[in-house]
């Protein structure tokens, strides 16, 4: 069988390198790079073919594979001047100015073009990185080297684009245009285009791809243009040029993002620039649009991050300025976009828009002078605009001494633009904020006469009414608006709160109901039907509505908010999260929809989970004073003690009026004993709180402590009479009973148990009471009427156990071992029924109970003392007289000494 080969015979590298020249020649570039590579394969070491390569990739704008084949052909030994003008100009291409400036440098040895080109390619890398007086500079040594050179022409035209004018520019250009230089053709179409010539622009361009007579980035240049003139498939034409030549620069990836972009298919367009981006890192032209794309998208933190790094690049570029400044205000970061700002407004004090945003900005921290001068001097330059005066008159009603002024400025706006309704606005706001109400109606007329189908202007006429305290005139033009605008959302709520002043709750739902026929996603008047069916009592209803609010207004995301917080409120917590779920990505990385996650998993006692989340949050959001209070919390329930209260204390920090945290802090510090931390925060919270029960109830608890008990009873009896709780009733019956005033302490107790019958803690007390004034048939009526309400409770079995160790020792045991039974490790259980089992005379069997106590609370005196009576009793006398010995030593009280000896001398 014969066997054809699909294989040509192995060639030469000359013979691959003659046939590469020729693609070249006819401009064949895929061809000539394939042939070059095969020449290349053969002699990796020969610089020449690399160069040639290289040369062949600049034609491509394949400008990082032409700086590694010169770079190549260097290190093998190529005469650096012979490549240096193409290795600048593919460094030029790639915007990568810090390699220009440090590796294309003019030498002796260079011809006169190429010095000339060399300083040409730098004062453009110096340009580009803002350094006007360097860029001019070389501009300057390459007219002294030659001052007609092509590529010194365009390098100053370029440098007269930013820092001169555009008749500058063209001057430069004039001989090249007449000479029908390509790249002067170019630059014309960027000059066109930026004179919003759009259309002389594509005609420009166009000159320059003809002129060329090959592929060249003048395409990509027109099918931007193009797009401007909605020619989108004329555009996309010249990027299929670009791309069937084989050409690979990322701009022509970016140039279909940008026409994307510019047909509003912002979701594709930023898909094409991060591919942009994943392939050549901080690509200038890509991380600018893309700046654009995120703002568009209100996806500011994006847009920040995109034309950081892009004015780090271009940072001449008045537009993204402007952007990254908007999208730092939107932020909150103020403070950040003053500074870029004010260096915006340095370089261009004439542009309105920066001093307009940039006095905006000073208003919203304060420096109201600050933004009253800059709208001052905006105003002043350009007196006919309204717009000018309208914000020089904003600025100026800010501030009380310059209010009637910026009211008379506010009023030349409007005669220069009679239908400004910002203006009119801001100045009824003005006139009704300054209580000259008659001022404000005539605004609020004018603006009826200007827009009679409009309500606002009539409810704002109503509004001044109500402010002069005419309520029926306001009424009645509130209804007669109501009758000329049917169903009308605002009039109708102003209609329907009114009534609800007037406690006509039914009637004000009417009105509310009658707006959801006309308009059923109305968020307004749903949310009000919620508070009114809150109101009264309709919990189900009142969720009902929120639910449609949310389902009506999907894109929204107040609605899912409130609905998802009265789900918290109500303890729905899985219903929180499933609400949120569907919160939008943009949306869900927003604090107040985390806090409320974070609530719902505290709900469904997921603490772990919620620590994580709210880790999270304060490091993004260090000034969270609510994320570290829930994280405090979240703490708190898992026994993290410690970390806890560093949570609380943080709180402080960012909100010393926190209460909350306060009085946690206060509480922890009683609890864990710390006399001096809980004193100085009882202190700090009554002098905040002065009319807070609970300040006023720990210092009664401080009282206590320092034994001050006659104050403590006078703030607790205060306190059981205005705000009547179970912890002020029990601290006012210990108070007492400490105070020696026994008597009062059950009689308190008694009256609260009057009204609470069934309040536990307050049967567990009196009962103990009970105990020690020896009233056994009174405690034992307590302990069994607590064993109904906590059935199968170990400790109070135990005590009822007690009471009955003097009237009925069997019963006392049956319960002791009941409790033992359901506690079995409780130590003082086995101790009690020890006691009771000797009572019982039953010492062998109480000898098991009475040593296991002993041994588990070897440091409680009265239990020592019981298992030493057992061990007397069951004849271990050496054992009862060691132990006795032993406690002996270790007894204060006298008491306690004076048993210990008796006990001694019976043996």
């Amino acid at each position: 069988m014969l066997v054809l080969s699909g294989c040509s015979p192995q060639l030469t590298t000359e013979e691959y390198v003659q046939r590469a020249n020729s693609y070249a020649d006819k401009e064949e570039w895929k061809s000539a790079i394939i042939e070059y590579k095969n020449a290349i394969k053969l002699a990796p070491k020969n610089a020449q073919v690399r160069f040639l390569l290289g040369q062949v990739y600049i034609q491509t704008f394949s400008s990082d594979a032409a700086i590694k084949e010169f770079s190549k052909a260097i290190e093998l030994g190529l005469d650096k001047n012979k490549v240096i003008v193409l290795l600048g100009k593919a460094y030029a291409q790639r915007y990568r100015n810090d390699e220009i400036i440090d590796k294309i440098n003019v030498s002796e040895s260079l011809s006169t073009q190429d010095k000339a080109t060399v300083l040409a390619i730098r004062a453009g890398a110096f340009q580009r990185k803002g350094d006007k007086e360097s860029a001019l500079s070389a501009l300057k040594n390459a007219s002294a080297v030659d001052s007609n050179d092509i590529n010194v022409r365009l390098a100053w035209a370029i440098y007269e684009s930013q820092y001169g004018t555009i008749e500058d520019q063209i001057k430069w250009l004039k001989p090249l245009l007449d000479s029908d230089v390509a790249d002067a053709w170019s630059q014309m179409g960027a000059i066109e285009n930026k004179r919003s010539n759009i259309e002389k622009s594509e005609e420009a361009y166009t000159k320059a791809i003809v002129l060329r007579g090959f592929v060249h980035q003048d395409y990509l240049s027109r099918a931007l243009v193009r797009v401007k003139l909605k020619k989108y498939k004329e555009a996309k034409d010249d990027l299929s040029i670009l791309k069937k030549e084989g050409l690979t620069s990322p701009l022509i990836l970016h140039s279909e993002a940008v026409i994307a972009y510019e047909k509003k298919q912002l979701d594709e367009a930023q898909a094409k620039l991060d591919e942009v981006l994943s392939k050549v890192e901080k690509f200038p032209p890509s991380l600018f649009v893309s700046g654009l794309v995120h703002y568009e998208k209100r996806n500011f933190e994006s847009s920040v991050s995109a034309l950081t790094q892009y004015v780090e690049l271009e940072p001449n570029n008045i537009q993204a300025n402007y952007v990254l400044s908007s999208a730092l205000l939107q932020l909150g970061k103020i403070q950040q976009a003053i500074v870029e700002l004010e260096a915006l407004y340095e370089k261009h004090p004439n542009d309105s828009r920066i001093s307009s945003l940039l006095g905006g900005a000073y208003l919203r921290t304060g420096q109201l002078q600050k933004g009253i001068d800059l709208f001052k001097v905006s105003a002043s330059r350009n007196p006919t605009e309204a717009t000018a005066q309208f914000q020089f008159g904003s600025a100026l009603i800010r501030d009380k001494k310059t209010i009637i002024k910026g009211q008379k400025v506010l009023l030349s706006a409007l005669d220069l633009d009679p239908e400004l309704e910002q203006g009119n606005m801001t100045l009824f706001l003005s006139y009704m904020q300054s209580r000259d109400f008659l001022k404000a109606s005539k605004i609020a007329q004018i603006m009826i006469d200007n827009q009679p189908s409009n309500s606002l202007a009539y409810n704002l006429l109503a509004h001044t009414y109500m402010a002069r305290g005419s309520k029926a005139k306001a009424e009645e033009i509130f209804e007669s608006t109501l009758n000329r605008f049917p169903s009308d959302p605002l009039t109708s709520g102003n209609v329907a709160r009114l009534k609800i002043q007037n406690n006509e709750i039914e009637e004000a739902k009417k009105v509310y109901l009658k707006v959801l026929d006309k308009h059923p996603s109305d968020l307004r008047t749903l949310t009000s039907l919620a508070v009114i069916e809150s109101r009264l009592g309709n919990l189900d209803k009142k969720v009902k509505y929120l639910k449609t609010a949310v389902t009506s207004n999907p894109s929204l995301l107040s609605p899912k908010l409130t609905l998802a917080s009265e789900y918290e409120k109500q303890g729905d917590y899985q219903d929180v999260l499933d609400v949120l779920r569907d919160v939008s990505k943009k949306d869900k990385d927003k604090i107040e929809v985390q806090l409320l996650i974070v609530k719902a998993k505290m709900g469904l006692n997921e603490f772990d989970y919620s620590l994580v989340l709210l880790k999270q949050l304060v490091a993004k959001y260090p000034n969270s004073a609510t994320s570290y209070f829930l994280m405090g919390k979240s703490y708190g329930v898992l026994n993290q003690t410690i970390n806890a209260k560093q949570a609380f204390k943080k709180v402080l920090t960012l909100t010393p009026n926190h209460y909350a945290s306060s009085l946690i802090l206060t509480r922890m510090a009683l609890l864990d004993g710390e006399s001096e931390e809980f004193e100085k925060r009882v202190k700090q919270l009554l002098e905040m709180h002065p009319e807070s029960t609970e300040a006023k109830l720990l210092h009664a608890k401080l009282d206590s402590a320092e034994k001050n008990y006659q104050t403590a009873i006078s703030t607790l009896q205060e306190l059981i009479k205005s705000s009547p709780t179970v912890e002020i009733a029990i601290d006012l019956a210990r108070n007492k009973w400490l105070s020696g005033d026994k008597n009062g302490a059950i009689t308190g107790l008694e009256l609260w148990l009057d009204r609470n019958p069934n309040d536990k803690k307050a049967l567990m007390l009196i009962a103990q009471f009970y105990i020690k004034k020896s009233r056994y048939d009174d405690a034992n009526s307590m302990y069994t009427k607590l064993d109904k309400l906590v059935p199968n409770n170990p400790v109070l079995l135990n005590n009822l156990a007690w009471v009955y160790r003097n009237s009925n020792v069997k019963q006392g045991i049956k319960y002791a071992k009941k409790a033992l039974s359901l506690d079995s490790d409780n130590a003082y259980i086995k101790d009690t029924l020890a006691m009771l089992l000797l009572g019982d005379n039953k010492a062998q069997e109480a000898l098991k109970h009475a040593q296991q106590a002993a041994e588990q609370l070897p440091n409680f005196l009265e239990v020592q003392l019981n298992y030493a009576k057992v061990l007397i009793a069951v004849d271990e006398k050496k054992k009862a007289k060691q132990l006795l010995g032993q406690l002996a030593k270790r007894a204060q009280l006298f008491d306690q000494r004076q048993q210990i000896q008796t006990m001694l001398n019976s043996l």
